[in-house]
């Protein structure tokens, strides 16, 4: 309610599950569903995000650096990015084509400071899995699976 939309049904499942923490600390998730604690970091996170994009998207704008542009509208923009987490050097989004079916929002990635952008069509708990597991590589992302850093690793 205090996020003005729903969540993918998996996401929710999964922080219901887990606490706010990072998978193999690459994909560092506050969990909105933990306590209060973690829905105030989950939104603080989601702010700087959206905040981080909607500067990109300006800067490219006023400096004509079509490189730095953002390719999708931003939240609370129709359709826009919503962010789910971040890692190493990557941001993680959904893309919200649709509010009122969040479980058919596209999975979009980027890097924080630089260009390149990804998609991946499935859930987010399915992409974190698949590049976990090593079933979903991209460059951009450069992480190689290895079985010692397939863990979680709780915040507090």
């Amino acid at each position: 309610t205090e996020l003005g939309h729903r969540l993918p049904t998996d996401f929710t499942v999964l922080m219901s599950r887990f606490p706010s923490g990072s998978f193999a600390d690459k994909f560092d998730v506050f969990s909105p569903v933990q306590d209060r604690k973690s829905l105030d970091q989950f939104q603080a996170d989601r702010a700087l995000l959206l905040s981080e994009l909607f500067h990109r998207r300006e800067t490219a704008e006023a400096e004509n650096k079509p490189r730095l542009a953002v390719p999708y509208p931003i939240h609370p923009e129709t359709g826009g990015l919503i962010p789910w987490g971040r890692g190493d050097e990557h941001a993680y989004y959904w893309l919200a084509t649709d509010l009122a079916d969040p479980d058919g929002w596209t999975v979009v990635y980027s890097l924080l400071r630089d260009t390149g952008w990804g998609a991946y069509a499935g859930t987010m708990s399915n992409f974190v899995y698949d590049v976990l597991s090593g079933r979903y590589i991209d460059e951009m992302l450069y992480y190689e699976p290895d079985e010692e850093d397939r863990k979680f690793f709780p915040f507090d």
